[in-house]
């Protein structure tokens, strides 16, 4: 999954709270991020 620089300057970056920790699997960093980024951007599918 890739995303532009201006995405990232609008919607932030990924939370650092979600994801792979250690032996810990807290998934969805990405549908986080897509939600966060869909709210923010009326053309979703032009930007990813």
């Amino acid at each position: 999954m890739s995303f532009r620089k201006e995405v990232f300057e609008k919607v932030g970056y990924f939370k650092l709270d979600i994801g792979r920790y250690v032996k810990k699997l807290r998934d969805a960093e990405e549908i986080e991020i897509s939600m966060r980024i869909k709210k923010n951007f009326s053309k979703f599918k032009d930007l990813v």
